[in-house]
């Protein structure tokens, strides 16, 4: 049913949900924004599946998770930020 539906896009859910508060602070640069989202798809995973288990056993991975959040997190604000100086500004920017 929809508990299962709407617990998959929690951690995706999530990540949207910080980048746009720290793109929306002006405080962050892409590699902020970037890492935060991932570290926030990473505890949303964490908090999905100790919901779907029923027990907080899962959240033992959060470390891990948050370890290869961050790389992965590093890696695409890496790629995004070479991208975007590759880019016409008027293509992306509102």
């Amino acid at each position: 049913g929809c508990h299962l539906r709407c617990l998959l896009g929690f951690g995706g859910a999530f990540a949207i949900f910080f980048m746009w508060l720290t793109k929306r602070s002006n405080v962050f640069s892409i590699f902020g924004v970037s890492l935060a989202g991932a570290a926030a798809h990473g505890i949303g995973q964490i908090i999905a599946a100790c919901i779907l288990l029923g027990t907080f056993s899962a959240i033992f991975y959060l470390p891990l998770l948050l370890f290869a959040s961050l790389i992965t997190g590093a890696l695409i604000a890496f790629i995004s930020s070479f991208l975007l100086e590759r880019i016409p500004e008027q293509m992306y920017k509102t």
